[in-house]
């Protein structure tokens, strides 16, 4: 532990640093202008969600490690790095640097920013995560940071689902209607199912009797309904069955408070339905023509037409199974022709498929195989670690362990984004111990000692 600090240690302690992590890049917006050349056309565009996210996290990365270096000379210890996790990063950047395209293999494809130094910051969070958050206090000031994050968040998009008005901003003679600090709907649904998931088994494991983690379920669950993302909606759904039988040993313990979840859950989606005129009931209509007109034989249109995304994904990873297309390259390799555009996007100006719309896709077509291994290889180690050790965990870690599987569940949907990914990895850090110091069995992890590092 440090002593006689400085005004400056205290105002970039590693622990709020990182609560600013996950308790605001989600929320923050900042305009970034964009220039593109691309086949033939120019594109200029001004955004709000994603660049300024990127540069915020970027900044704080750099001051948290700052921060160890200063704990380093106190203390003489650096954060630990995870070994498979730092090869996986370590692929991205030679992926990049093989692609033909090095700029965007490195920074990313404008408006995604997915590229190596990208994936460079997540190694920072998921690193200081697990540095700062040893010891159940500590996690669990964390993990209130990211659920205010996301509380904002779910408040903002229920209310406009609901018919208050989106955020005007005006930047450069550009007119924005923010209705969500995360963008896209598919992002804010893959941020929502995981934070959603957290809560709630927090909140289950939880032997306090504090009905907040409840009230933020509740909250974020509507959010999560709200984005109208059915992936998301696939994933919470895939995820709870999964975790119900993680703790069937404590059916009878968490019993009450699951079934009062879920009956709160089925009143918010019935309320939300009506007041939104059955805007969330479509959505289920809508994937149910879809499969009765994919048992007619049009299987493509499937999902938004995003199992013909899927082929041509799968086409490039076949042309470049070993390295890839380099990071977030995909675009460079699809060129969708008027007849597909027609057929899968509605015609008009030609999409451009920048994103498999599947993160495991993604990684297999711009990484390669051996990317996507490693990666699997993180993730899965990691979940299934936890899982082992799971008469360990404590209360918050049963919420990382909720919520990072349900977005590992739901990215076989989605794609990742700079709104979403620090928060995931946030959780991710928080499994990476397994279980708590010092204390064993089940029934004591509501009164874990804090650890030197948390005094």
């Amino acid at each position: 532990m440090l002593r006689g600090k400085t005004l400056l240690d205290k105002l970039f302690q590693g622990k709020t640093l990182l609560a600013l992590v996950v308790g605001l890049v989600p929320l923050f917006l900042f305009p970034t202008m964009t220039v593109l050349d691309f086949r033939n056309t120019l594109y200029v565009d001004m955004e709000l969600h994603y660049g300024g996210k990127v540069l915020l996290l970027g900044v704080l990365v750099a001051l948290l490690v700052y921060s160890a270096y200063r704990e380093q000379t106190a203390t003489g210890k650096w954060p630990l790095v995870d070994g498979v996790l730092l090869a996986f990063v370590g692929w991205t950047f030679l992926t990049a640097l093989l692609s033909e395209h090095r700029l965007t293999g490195l920074f990313g494809w404008p408006w995604r920013w997915q590229g190596a130094f990208t994936h460079l910051l997540y190694l920072g969070v998921f690193t200081f995560a697990a540095h700062h958050g040893r010891g159940a206090a500590a996690r669990g000031r964390l993990l209130d940071a990211a659920f205010l994050a996301g509380a904002v968040t779910a408040l903002v998009v229920v209310a406009v689902y609901l018919g208050a008005p989106p955020l005007e901003v005006t930047v450069g003679g550009t007119d924005f209607k923010v209705g969500s600090p995360i963008g896209n709907r598919n992002f804010l649904g893959s941020y929502l199912c995981m934070l959603a998931l957290a809560a709630m088994f927090r909140h289950l494991q939880d032997r306090s009797g504090s009905k907040r983690h409840f009230l933020l379920t509740v909250l974020l669950f509507a959010g999560l309904l709200v984005s109208q993302t059915r992936g998301a909606w696939l994933g919470f759904a895939a995820a709870l069955p999964v975790m119900l039988f993680l703790l069937r040993g404590e059916w009878r313990r968490i019993r009450k408070g699951f079934l009062a979840l879920l009956g709160s859950f089925l009143l918010v989606a019935v309320l939300l339905d009506w007041a939104g005129a059955g805007r969330l009931g479509s959505r289920i209509d809508n994937a149910l023509d879809q499969v009765e007109m994919a048992q007619a034989g049009d299987v493509a249109q499937l999902g938004t037409s995003r199992l013909y995304i899927y082929q041509r994904s799968l086409e490039v990873f076949l042309a470049n199974p070993v390295f890839g297309t380099g990071p977030d390259n995909l675009a460079h390799h699809i060129q969708v022709s008027e007849e597909d555009n027609e057929t899968y996007f509605g015609g008009g100006v030609v999409a451009i498929l920048d994103k498999a719309h599947s993160e495991y896709l993604e990684y297999a077509a711009t990484l390669g195989l051996p990317g996507l291994l490693l990666y699997l290889w993180f993730a899965g180690r990691l979940v299934l670690g936890a899982i082992r050790r799971k008469d360990r965990l404590d209360p918050v870690q049963w919420g990382a362990l909720a919520g990072a599987g349900g977005y590992l569940l739901q990215a076989t949907f989605n794609i990742g984004t700079i709104g979403v990914l620090p928060v995931f990895y946030f959780l991710a850090g928080l499994l990476k111990k397994g279980g708590t110091e010092g204390m064993q069995g089940k029934e004591q992890t509501d009164q874990m000692l804090e650890t030197p590092e948390d005094a």
